[in-house]
């Protein structure tokens, strides 16, 4: 399976900052900065339409039966 750049060795420490929070705040960027520095892979997962970044559909969910 791709990787991603990641070494899947690492712990992976997911951020899910809060409704109007993004990857872009300061209370994201020095967590990062400071779980990278420890050696964690890090993941942040950004809202809908949040962090600059325009939603392309116009349902939330592809999901199907």
């Amino acid at each position: 399976p791709p990787t991603f750049g990641c070494d899947r060795r690492n712990p992976l420490i997911v951020f899910v900052p809060g409704l109007t929070g993004n990857s872009s705040n300061l209370y994201v960027t020095s967590n990062l900065i400071e779980a990278k520095r420890h050696g964690y892979d890090v993941l942040v997962v950004n809202h809908r339409g949040l962090a600059g970044l325009s939603v392309t559909v116009s349902t939330s969910s592809s999901v199907t039966q």
